[in-house]
């Protein structure tokens, strides 16, 4: 069984950095706004939030089930920097991840000495599902959907604001809250 936890970042360069007074590298997107300029923007770690429902589902499969978790970025004209872990994949890499993991079944299969890997039944399957619609606190995908595109319509709207004349102002006032460091006007 695969889980991924997708990010519907684009038009960006992903990266991650020591930031300091930080215990674990923080996750960027960097990206040019109209006019040329460079910006960066501070986002919450998509592998840890796939932790909570990785470790959920494994403890709800059989030890002899495979269970891998990925962070799937599927956003147009998106890089990621080399040094991002091996299971940030993008679309480029499905095709090479398809094989893999079909190379890596194919030599898990049982002998007298080990188990292998053991397949689903659709009951297993079912209950997957419902687990991850219930972790998912009720939220439909439209409405999933509907605030994915808010926070990113906010993201901008803060981004447009931080480069207004009037904006110094409001910068200074969202770097004390905001996440991402600091916001030039």
């Amino acid at each position: 069984m695969f889980l991924f936890e997708i990010k519907g970042w684009s038009d960006a360069h992903v990266s991650r950095e020591v930031v300091v007074g930080q215990e674990a590298k923080q996750w960027f997107l960097s990206f040019l706004k109209p006019g040329g300029e460079f910006a960066k923007t501070h986002k919450a770690d998509p592998i840890v939030q796939g932790t909570e429902k990785h470790q959920e589902v494994r403890n709800r499969l059989p030890t002899c089930a495979l269970l891998r978790s990925y962070v799937f970025l599927g956003g147009a004209k998106l890089t990621i920097d080399p040094d991002l872990p091996s299971n940030v994949i993008t679309a480029g890499d499905l095709g090479y991840m398809v094989r893999i993991l079909k190379s890596d079944t194919k030599r898990k299969k049982p002998t007298p000495y080990k188990p292998g890997y053991s397949r689903l039944d659709s009951q297993k399957v079912e209950e997957v599902a419902q687990l991850l619609r219930d972790m998912a606190k009720g939220n439909t995908l439209e409405e999933h959907k509907r605030a994915a595109i808010a926070s990113k319509a906010r993201e901008r709207e803060l981004s447009a604001m931080a480069d207004a004349p009037a904006g110094a102002a409001l910068a200074s006032r969202l770097n004390h809250f905001c996440p991402m460091g600091e916001l030039k006007a």
